[in-house]
């Protein structure tokens, strides 16, 4: 799977297309471990052409040194792009796993997947902020993404699962995940 000489900690994590139509590999499972949000910013705003990821709990795939509250950022340089920088997501509920020889078949990460670490993520459509789901904590975390230095924790958005349900027991099974800006303003035809 790996490819000869290869291991699951060589295996890309992150990978672009680049303007020639080559895949670019930015970074390894073992430098930023098990990513799912990506976002892109092209720089229009901010002044700096990044891209975005962040840590995922996700079986058998260890947490790198960013660990679960990971925002890893890759800014492009006049070389290609530079290697991620880790930055903490503030108020992302902590958890440890045991070493793979203690637990080999990650059987502790079942009851987190899904429900610890960072879910979707989106620029927002005026390339000024970088919207996070942060899964446990069931709120939005906002970056903000104006200027070239790295993006700064703007606030903290609850997600209000009341419009969904007002039964306690339905909210308690509710987990946000995916994020998306809708393009036309709500009630327009």
């Amino acid at each position: 799977i790996f490819g000869a000489g290869a291991s699951p900690a060589s295996a890309a994590a992150v990978q672009i297309v680049g303007a020639s139509g080559v895949i670019e590999t930015l970074a390894t499972v073992a430098q930023v471990g098990a990513v799912y949000g990506l976002a892109y910013d092209d720089g229009a705003v901010s002044g700096a052409e990044r891209i975005f990821a962040a840590a995922y709990t996700k079986r058998l795939s260890a947490y790198a040194t960013g660990g679960n509250d990971a925002l890893y950022v890759f800014t492009r340089t006049p070389y290609g792009w530079s290697a991620p920088t880790a930055l903490e997501i503030p108020g992302v509920v902590a958890h440890s796993r045991p070493a793979p020889s203690a637990d080999p078949l990650d059987i502790g990460a079942t009851s987190l997947v899904g429900k610890r670490s960072i879910g979707d993520m989106e620029v927002s459509p005026d390339g000024r902020e970088l919207y996070l789901v942060n899964i446990a904590a069931r709120r939005l975390e906002v970056f903000n993404l104006t200027g070239s230095a790295l993006p700064a924790h703007a606030r903290s958005v609850p997600i209000n699962q009341g419009v969904i349900s007002a039964d306690p027991a339905v909210q308690a099974d509710l987990w946000p995940f995916a994020l998306e800006f809708f393009p036309y303003p709500l009630g327009v035809d």
